[in-house]
């Protein structure tokens, strides 16, 4: 009985945390040196995957075009001015 409970409460809160996961981790590219690494997000959202399409050039936003401008700003909000670079680990 207590076995069938447990078993039905792991069931049960596998997908929450699967969403959860997927609202609060990601993984982003290093502006500098290209390495991903896994991080924890300041605030929900359904994207996961980060990168920095400015790199380490001397462009600015209005020299890109508005998808990669885009990127961007979600990089720099994620995980430059988020604090994501700080609560993060080394993926591969």
């Amino acid at each position: 009985m207590i076995k069938q409970n447990l078993r039905k409460v792991a069931v049960l809160s596998l997908p929450i945390v699967i969403i959860v996961s997927w609202l609060f981790l990601g993984v982003y590219k290093d502006r500098e040196f290209g390495k991903r690494r896994l991080f924890v997000k300041h605030s929900p959202t359904l994207k996961v995957s980060f990168y920095a399409p400015l790199g380490e050039s001397d462009l600015t936003l209005n020299d890109l075009d508005p998808a990669r401008s885009q990127e961007e700003v979600m990089y720099r909000k994620y995980v430059e001015d988020g604090g994501g670079n700080r609560r993060s680990v080394p993926l591969w």
